[in-house]
């Protein structure tokens, strides 16, 4: 359902779906895997 709404918004753009299940058992998703950034 969540692609279709999303292709939906951007008909110009190419929208896939892919699995993170991974990410949230190890990391906790996009937004807590991106947020930190590490000092240079």
């Amino acid at each position: 359902a969540a692609l279709s709404i999303l292709r939906t918004l951007f008909p110009n753009r190419r929208v896939i779906g892919i699995d993170s299940r991974e990410l949230i058992w190890g990391l906790g998703t996009f937004h807590c895997l991106t947020q930190q950034q590490p000092a240079v």
